[in-house]
């Protein structure tokens, strides 16, 4: 983790009834990175364009145009 703590995202998505969110971003190319982080919330990622390097759950991925990542654990809180 090159030193960074993971951080637990608190936000939350959508309602008690229906915890769920739509999140279009475009990720701009001076970003090289997000911050790690860790939810009790399954998180379904898209590639739409491009490609760029994940981390979930300890494995390291590397996503193109057209793949779909799918985070279903939380990190080991620590």
């Amino acid at each position: 983790m090159n030193g960074n703590k993971l951080r637990h995202e608190s936000k939350k998505h959508g309602k008690d009834n229906f915890p769920y969110s739509v999140y279009r971003s475009l990720i701009p190319l001076y970003m090289n990175s997000f911050p790690l982080h860790w939810h009790d919330e399954i998180e379904i990622t898209v590639i739409r364009k491009g490609r760029a390097d994940f981390s979930i759950c300890s494995r390291h991925f590397v996503a193109e145009e057209g793949d779909i990542l799918i985070a279903l654990c939380s990190a080991t809180k620590e």
